[in-house]
């Protein structure tokens, strides 16, 4: 049976492989889907099985040579990107490090006008950036980010992203070292899953930073390090609000650790927040949040069954509040699975549930077990379709069908790890 499991993991890990140095600009997003069915035999072997030293071996090898590969083509795979976030990114962090308040003006104002600039060849900002006439929707933990990195990478594409992905690796490092010895191979193929090489490496995306962070947080929690602990998610929730669901959790501890660490928190969030103030720090988030909708088979169910648009976003962020709610009480006592069951549950209802959404809960099965965030990895690559409408035709075009079969896998995952934890992931399943 090892030796069954080993040549599994050997063939995965070269699937892996394959996937990332074989990509080129025109087939990169396609190799997705090979990615993410070997990453899935390969987390579903690791944690079942012993793996031979052979195959450790091998698995760090594929670690170097996928971060170590991406890093040097990344700049050149953009120019079909199945994201294009980078660019709002790099025009913050332009607009911050030039002493101007990210949140005061949207790009297209005539305030901002003479601060353009050519990121890469036949791009102008702010002239090509998405929804120019909205201002930033990121939050100051972000907008501080994005502005370090302007500094240390400047603001071409090329620069910039290899800045971004020095950030990232150390962030990565990190939570390796963190977490506990018995979960740190683990922790490497988690690593290696597809939302956060391809959505977070490659193409960059704030949800991966702040997924990283978090673990680093929750993993301090866990080792008694609660100011610590404070502090990285004080960090992770100033880049994006998801974080904050492992606040809760702490104040229910009911010790003197959750004090501490609530409180840095707190304080860290609002010292982080302090130099944007005089000015909306929550940007266009409300419209986005009012007015967006994309890869949800939910909110597309419910306004093709007549109910409008505004009031179909009403009734799912409520019902995303309440699922959050009942799953967070329900595992208060395992910080990890209830944040990442949680966050599952609320993107199945979520109008809005891009790929790297998910970074949060894939990034905690370095901690704990998630069947939704196995399913999300293996089934999200249907988001291709759309986006192949997108690139082919100009139009972002999701077909019911296709909605259905992404979502029904995850959906009955996420169900399952509301009802029982799975035991066939992890040797410590959470209890209740």
């Amino acid at each position: 049976m090892r030796s069954a499991a080993n040549a599994v993991a050997v063939v995965s890990l070269l699937g892996i492989l394959a996937s990332v140095v074989l990509a080129q600009p025109t087939s990169a997003p396609y190799l997705w889907p090979v990615h993410a069915v070997a990453w899935v035999a390969l987390m579903l072997v690791i944690t079942r099985h012993d793996l031979s030293q052979l195959a450790k071996v091998l698995m760090v090898v594929t670690v170097a040579v996928v971060v170590g590969w991406t890093m040097g083509t990344s700049a050149g795979l953009y120019t079909v990107p199945i994201s294009d976030d980078v660019y709002r990114y790099i025009w913050d962090g332009h607009v911050t490090t030039s002493g101007i308040n990210p949140y005061a003006y949207p790009p297209n104002s005539p305030a901002v006008a003479g601060l353009a600039f050519s990121p890469r060849e036949n791009m102008v900002l702010p002239t090509d950036v998405k929804f120019a006439h909205m201002t930033t929707i990121y939050p100051p933990g972000g907008q501080l980010l994005f502005a370090a990195i302007t500094v240390l990478g400047g603001t071409t594409l090329s620069g910039w992203m290899l800045a971004w992905q020095l950030v990232l690796i150390g962030l990565a490092t990190t939570m390796v070292l963190v977490i506990r010895r018995d979960r740190r191979w683990i922790a490497l193929v988690v690593l290696l899953n597809p939302i956060l090489v391809i959505h977070g490496l490659r193409e960059p995306h704030i949800d991966a930073a702040m997924a990283l962070i978090s673990v680093i947080a929750i993993a301090l929690w866990d080792r008694q390090r609660p100011a610590w602990s404070g502090i990285a998610l004080a960090c992770a929730i100033a880049m994006k609000y998801l974080a904050g669901m492992a606040v809760p959790l702490m104040i229910v501890a009911r010790r003197r650790a959750s004090v501490i660490a609530v409180g840095t928190a707190l304080l860290g969030v609002a010292l982080l927040y302090a130099p944007f103030m005089g000015h909306n720090v929550a940007g266009n988030l409300g419209t986005f949040a009012a007015k967006f909708r994309a890869n949800s088979f939910v909110a597309e169910a419910l306004i093709g069954a007549g109910m409008k648009g505004t009031t179909t976003h009403s009734v799912l962020l409520a019902c995303m509040a309440l699922a959050a709610c009942a799953v967070l009480w329900r595992y208060r006592r395992a910080p990890a699975y209830a944040v990442a069951t949680a966050t599952m549950a609320m993107l199945c209802l979520s109008p809005v549930a891009h790929p790297w959404y998910f970074a949060l809960p894939v990034a905690l099965c370095a901690l704990t077990a998630s069947r939704a965030a196995v399913a999300a990895t293996l089934f999200t690559p249907l988001y291709l379709v759309g986006w192949h409408y997108y690139t082919n035709g100009g139009a972002w075009k999701e077909d019911a069908a296709v909605l259905l079969a992404e979502w029904l896998p995850i959906a009955v995952c996420v169900v399952a790890d509301v009802v029982r934890p799975p035991r066939w992931l992890t040797s410590e399943p959470p209890s209740e």
